[in-house]
């Protein structure tokens, strides 16, 4: 079941289309790979979705209802998390407090945001690192620690920006462990990415963006093979076997 569905979606930036009447649709349970050379799209795209850009065209359809425009704390509340590609914690709080203020806009009761706290640093590994102030954390931990703040609010759609940069191959591997976890829980992932042997590793499908514009979407293995993909990385004479 599509739990996104976007349609014709144009953003302009003065006289530059970033977003170019994109159409596509993300399900729950399921990984998409979103890639594209730099500037093809992807983050302006996931900011849309989140509400800190409003679309000057087309739809952005959530569980049925159009979210277009609506402001991030408002995507936020009906279920849509997002990372960022520099973790930002409040580094002078405490692991385990920056996950609490992150919980509490979903709970009833400071117990209850207690109580989902220690839940999710055990889901991402970091429940022994809960009192260590987050400015002491490595940066594979703080990606973690991003992560459960985004699940703090019980998100259906998690949007993942390049949470593999700048990690190693063992804390990469780690990461793809734990993005396979959160979507066992039924949410649905869309996750930028750079490095194709991750995307190839973790999704179920790829959609290939560049200049704003769809040109690919598939399984990894087709769409890295597709001549409008290879022309978008690597030039328009490069020679396609």
């Amino acid at each position: 079941m599509d739990v996104l569905v976007i349609e014709n979606l144009v953003k302009y930036f003065g006289g530059l289309i970033a977003v170019d009447h994109l159409n596509v649709s993300f399900s729950t349970g399921e990984i998409v790979g979103l890639i594209g050379p730099n500037g093809a799209g992807k983050t302006t795209l996931f900011n849309l979705i989140t509400g800190t850009f409003s679309p000057d065209q087309g739809k952005i359809i959530y569980k049925g209802k159009d979210i277009s425009g609506l402001k991030p704390h408002a995507t936020c509340r009906r279920g849509i998390g997002r990372t960022f590609q520099v973790p930002r914690p409040f580094s002078s709080l405490k692991v385990f407090d920056n996950v609490l203020v992150a919980c509490f806009p979903k709970s009833r009761s400071r117990a209850e945001a207690q109580e989902k706290s220690e839940e999710l640093l055990r889901f991402v590994g970091l429940h022994e690192k809960k009192a260590v102030l987050a400015k002491h954390l490595t940066l594979v931990d703080r990606k973690a620690l991003e992560m459960a703040k985004a699940l703090a609010s019980d998100p259906t759609l998690l949007l993942l920006d390049e949470v593999m940069a700048g990690l190693n191959e063992k804390e990469a591997n780690d990461t793809i462990s734990l993005i396979n976890r959160i979507a066992g829980r039924k949410i649905g992932i869309v996750v930028i990415e750079h490095i194709f042997k991750v995307i190839i590793k973790i999704t179920n499908r790829v959609i290939v963006l560049d200049h704003g514009k769809k040109i690919a979407e598939g399984d990894a293995n087709s769409v890295m093979n597709d001549e409008n993909v290879i022309k978008a990385y690597f030039g328009e004479d490069y020679a396609v076997a």
